[in-house]
Parts: structure tokens; sequence; C-alpha cells
């Protein structure tokens, strides 16, 4: 369908790295993908695992995005770690090039793809990507607070990411960036919600 038809469809960009394509048919989580749709209130969606190839072995973890199409309503855009294996010498390099890359085809495609909205599940990776996407799209930016991460935190004295960020306080710094920036906060309990509005979210 061409964007001049679709002045009033609504689509939804969502960047969740619960799952890649392949877990969920693996795993026969079909529901899991099937509702982010939320019950036919969106017409369209782009759902984003941007470090899918973190799961893969060998060439498959390098090289460009994939975009494939679940139906005529629905794609899945799966991200890698390098550009190519002849960087993997190199990692934070490889992964920063293939990410850069991933985010102008998430730019382009949301552009034609007219989202609305986009929904991130975390503030920390997905909480940049997120941010960087809707400001440059000049649209809203929702997240699923489905963590109390101070608490996970608390229990475990490890970071999120240890391996993205190493130390608790970088991410701390991430979520006090991104959740005042976040246009709507669905918490999955009352404790979830307060740690998000605890971390810069508006109570509002």
């Amino acid at each position: 369908m061409s964007p001049s038809n679709r002045t009033n469809s609504r689509t939804i960009m969502i960047l969740d790295m619960s799952f890649t394509l392949s877990m969920i048919y693996e795993r026969n989580l079909y529901q899991a993908l099937n509702s982010r749709n939320l019950d036919g209130y969106f017409d369209h969606v782009v759902s984003v695992h941007p470090l899918s190839s973190l799961f893969k072995v060998d060439q498959k973890r390098f090289g460009a995005p994939s975009v494939i199409s679940i139906d005529n309503y629905h794609l899945f855009v799966e991200g890698t770690i390098g550009i190519t294996r002849f960087l993997a010498w190199l990692p934070p390099l490889n992964l920063l090039l293939a990410q850069a890359w991933l985010f102008f085809l998430l730019y382009r495609l949301a552009l034609k793809s007219q989202v609305n909205v986009i929904r991130i599940g975390d503030p920390y990776y997905l909480g940049i990507f997120g941010l960087l996407l809707s400001r440059c799209l000049h649209v809203p930016l929702v997240i699923r607070a489905c963590f109390d991460y101070d608490l996970l935190f608390a229990t475990s004295g490890r970071p999120v990411f240890p391996r993205l960020f190493y130390f608790r306080f970088i991410e701390k710094h991430i979520e006090r960036l991104v959740f005042p920036f976040c246009d709507m906060v669905a918490g999955a309990n009352q404790n979830n919600l307060d740690y998000a509005i605890s971390n810069g979210a508006h109570a509002e």
C-alpha cells in the first residue's frame, strides 16, 4: 500500500529484544507477535530486534539488517552486531557501524510506513535507540516498564546489561535521560510504574 493511501492508518514501531523471530517460531510464541497490533488498533506493525544476530553463528552474525515480511501488515527487522566478520577483532567499531546502518534503515522505513508512535521495551539500549528515532521522526515515544531495574540491581548487584554498559551508574544516567522524554509509560504493575516515575518519568 502506498503512503498516499495510508494517511488515516496507524503504524507502530516496536523495539524489543525479548525474542528473535526464529525464537518466536521455535517456541510457538505467535500470540506475543500477533498481539503487537493491540487487537487491530494499529493497522501496521514494524517489530525490531536491534541485536538479533547475537544469537546466530559464524558469518550470519555480520552484514546488513534483515527485513522480513510476516504478512501484509507486519514487518520484522533484525539487526546485526557487525557489518563484516573482518572487523570482528574490533567489536565496538563493528557494532557501531552495524547499528548506524540499522538506524538509517529504520528511519527510512518509518518514513515510508508513516510510523505514528515508537514503543521501546527498556530504557537502556532500546531507550537510546528509540529516543533518537522519535526525535528525528517527531513521533511520540512509549515505554513499557516491565521491571523495577533498581530492585533487580539491589538483588543481584549487577548492571542490567553488563556487556554493553559495564557499570550501573552508566545505566542510571541513561534512565534519567530517556524516561523524561517518554510521552507515555505503561507499567506492568504499580511497582514498575513507581520505578519509572522515580527515575524521571512524568507522573501525569
